[in-house]
């Protein structure tokens, strides 16, 4: 492998994609489609996961595992305190 080549060039426009493409916007457009990730309030943020953890699946239909579940939700938590959107996903106490 070439040095540098272990890392793709993406532009602004790609990220966005990847971004819209992501599980828990694919998800909340699906069940609840006049609604955008970013533009929740706080009560909805605190109310749709439980939802959306409940329902998410493997493509083979099998439960993802704790580790994977902690995996996606700081994702979501980093998405969405991002300086892009600004908000609180998860509670921390």
């Amino acid at each position: 492998m070439a040095a540098g080549s272990r890392f793709a060039r993406v532009d602004e426009e790609e990220i966005n994609q990847l971004i819209d493409d992501a599980i828990p916007k694919k998800w909340l457009h699906l069940r609840y489609p006049f609604e955008e990730l970013e533009n929740l309030s706080k009560e909805i943020l605190a109310e749709r996961p439980t939802k959306f953890y409940q329902e998410l699946k493997q493509d083979d239909g099998r439960e993802y595992s704790r580790s994977a579940h902690v995996a996606i939700r700081a994702g979501i938590n980093r998405y969405l305190t991002s300086e892009r959107v600004g908000k609180t996903f998860i509670n921390h106490k």
